[in-house]
């Protein structure tokens, strides 16, 4: 008894000496954003910059960012200066790309910014022009640095890519004398804390004059060799990532000193691209990401081309686990902090984070330990740089001693670990800090990661504030992705009218708005799948496919054949569309119309084809004729079915509810509606698709 009553003296009399030990649980299962990370797209498009069209982001920006909050933090950016080959970028392209940065800022993102002169051709311009542009350019990076995530070298050759140039010597990615002189003034011009991201590994190499990895020691020190990273945009295809792990005909075209290089640098530099492969190759490498992206340390990659991979990872659970794992994924194990301490004293705060990603931060970034209680808060910084936390499952140990204010007043202090932007424009933006991958710790209102643990100041001569606002208690963090409650409306999907006015997309009861499709869905047995950025809308006048590759699965019996007619139209008159059969976007023979806007309203009316059980593609079980668009901006009003073989009937590998709908191979009568499903009816010669679907 009084050696338990002088240990409770001891610890009344320093109760800094009592610590709490919180042990953590790591959320594994959770997809969420975080900046400076993840899948991305391009936005904008293929735009040729004048004063008359002088933004590549404005003109999307509505749907985009509306469609994508919540979902990624990252878009590419490509600025085509195609108009400009021999004149200065005017003023009202500069203030363009001025207020596109500042659109990003508004909505929470930052781009990979590159800038080309085309995408249509080899086309670039003269290496005066060249510097002119990136000299004019260089003012507008170092503003706009704070929504920059990274930047890649461009200017040479079609996109920008350093392969395919008119003035740069064509196919190649040696750096000759011109293309040295570029890389230098874009290392100039390229804001100093930000990266430049070099397309093939021998540039660099070139460049340096060695083969010297990045090291440690000179990792984040802004010199030429810590500045300059990598992107592939050939990511996963043959002969060395299509030249990407190749020596230019001086050696192999996939060396492994090369690959070795990459993974070595990539943990002080940045990594990321897209993928190039098309056809039939794509089902032999694409279960190769998971592995390659660990290697190299990618923290970025598009997600829309190319579709033949992206679309196959989707299919499996390897999409879901490179949009949990690309680029750095932390996760407090356990933290070891004193439950007391004293104003003015010490704290000895020991947090041990498991970088579940692929790869580590890469630009500055600092962690503070914040201590709060009421309208006091605190941010005590740490020492430990976040971009060292390394990643693939490695945990990183904190042991950090800090000097609390000699000024905080008694109470009890709620703790939080904070990593928000460097940049003091975002830095008190929640969006743009980082969440950590654990159960019940963030806290989306401040970006604070909460540690589930206090501290009680007390001993000091300052006395606390006169009835200080409470802490409130914690609400529980709302599901990262809630699934809404459904709402019941209908719809109807009607082809032409006898006349051949326009049949539309029509709704009743709840449906005032339109209905977006961010995920794959099967609604009344017809199966969505949103493509390129979710992008896919049900609208008044039909389905919207704003971006490419956007499917809808039509359920059909299995072996029947027969004619599928679609009313397709171009929104834009100077679009073409293509709508290919099976899902596949591929041959020519597999495209099934392709079209352009006659000058009107673009409409070119229904299309037919006709259908066999080749065509018919079987997807978790059921079996579907499968469209797939291959545009920017189309819409599918209607579509109608005839078989001329086969039957909707139970056991013919249609989906539940789709039993008794049709008598043979043809609609016979009037048929009501079974809930929850589709169903088909003829009124007339207007065939008319019905069913619940959710709000």
């Amino acid at each position: 008894m009084k050696r338990f009553a002088y240990l409770l003296a001891c610890c009344l009399v320093s109760m800094a000496a009592c610590a709490n030990v919180i042990t953590y649980t790591a959320d594994d299962v959770t997809i969420f954003p975080n900046p400076e990370r993840g899948f991305t797209d391009e936005l904008g498009g293929e735009t040729m910059l004048s004063d008359d069209e002088n933004h590549v982001v404005q003109p999307e920006a509505d749907w985009y960012f509306e469609e994508f909050a919540g979902k990624q933090t990252l878009t590419v950016l490509i600025y085509y200066l195609g108009n400009s080959r021999t004149k200065d970028l005017s003023a009202k392209i500069l203030q363009g790309f001025d207020e596109d940065m500042q659109i990003l800022r508004d909505n929470g993102f930052k781009c990979v910014l590159r800038f080309a002169y085309d995408w249509n051709s080899k086309e670039d311009a003269e290496l005066t022009w060249v510097k002119r542009h990136i000299q004019q350019l260089k003012p507008y990076l170092t503003k706009n640095a704070d929504v920059i995530y990274v930047m890649e070298t461009g200017f040479v050759g079609q996109w920008g890519e350093w392969y395919y140039s008119t003035h740069f010597g064509n196919k190649t990615q040696k750096l000759n004398a011109d293309r040295r002189q570029v890389l230098e003034v874009m290392l100039d011009a390229c804001p100093s804390n930000r990266f430049l991201l070099v397309r093939y590994p021998l540039i660099k190499l070139s460049y340096l004059g060695d083969e010297v990895p990045l090291s440690a020691e000179e990792a984040f020190s802004g010199s030429t060799r810590a500045r300059i990273g990598h992107h592939n945009d050939a990511f996963l295809a043959n002969y060395g990532n299509d030249g990407t792990y190749g020596r230019d005909g001086d050696g192999p075209d996939d060396d492994p000193v090369l690959r070795q290089y990459i993974a070595d640098e990539t943990m002080f530099v940045p990594n990321g691209g897209e993928t190039n492969v098309e056809g039939s190759l794509a089902k032999q490498v694409y279960t190769k990401a998971e592995s390659e992206m660990s290697k190299y340390h990618w923290s970025f990659c598009g997600y829309s081309y190319s579709r033949a991979v992206t679309d196959k990872w989707r299919e499996s659970d390897i999409y879901d686990n490179l949009d949990r794992k690309m680029g750095y994924r932390y996760q407090l194990t356990t933290a070891t902090i004193p439950s007391a301490a004293n104003p003015g004293g010490e704290a000895r705060v020991v947090l041990k984070i498991k970088n579940a990603g692929y790869a580590p931060l890469y630009n500055e970034r600092h962690a503070y330990l914040v201590m709060k209680n009421g309208a006091k808060t605190y941010s005590l910084p740490l020492q430990s740089d976040p971009r060292r936390w390394k990643p693939n499952g490695v945990v990183t140990t904190i042991d950090e001693t800090l000097t609390l204010p000699s000024d905080m007043p008694n109470g009890t202090y709620q703790l939080y670990l904070h990593l928000p932007d460097a940049a003091t424009s975002l830095a008190s933006d929640p969006r743009y800090a980082v969440r950590f991958a654990n159960v019940d710790i963030w806290d989306a209102s401040t970006g604070m990661n909460k540690l589930n643990t206090t501290m009680e100041i007390t001993g000091g001569a300052i006395t606390p504030d006169p009835d200080p606002e409470p802490e409130p208690d914690p609400e529980p963090d709302p599901d990262p992705e809630p699934t809404p409650e459904p709402t019941t409306g209908k719809y109807s999907v009607r082809t032409f009218n006898a006349d051949s006015t326009q049949c539309t997309w029509s709704f009743a009861g709840v449906v005032t708005a339109e209905q977006k499709i961010t995920e794959e869905v099967i609604d009344n047995d017809l199966l969505f799948k949103p493509g390129n950025g979710n992008t896919m809308k049900v609208l008044a006048d039909g389905l919207s496919t704003q971006k490419t590759q956007n499917s809808i699965y039509i359920p059909v019996p299995a072996s029947s054949a027969g004619t599928v007619s679609m009313e397709v139209y171009s929104v834009s008159d100077s679009r073409w569309f293509q709508l290919y059969i099976n899902g596949v976007v591929g041959t020519a023979q597999q495209r099934l119309w392709s079209k352009e806007g006659d000058g009107t309203d673009g409409k070119r009316g229904p299309h037919s084809f006709e259908f066999t059980a080749n065509d018919i593609t079987t997807y978790k079980g059921n079996t579907y004729l499968a469209f797939t668009d291959n545009t920017t901006e189309m819409k599918v009003s209607s579509f109608s079915i005839s078989l001329t073989s086969g039957s909707y009937a139970k056991g013919a590998g249609m989906p539940t509810g789709m039993d008794e709908l049709f008598d043979g191979t043809s609609v016979t009568a009037e048929k009501v509606m079974i809930d929850g499903h589709i169903f088909i009816y003829r009124s007339g010669n207007i065939y008319t698709i019905q069913g619940q679907r959710l709000q």
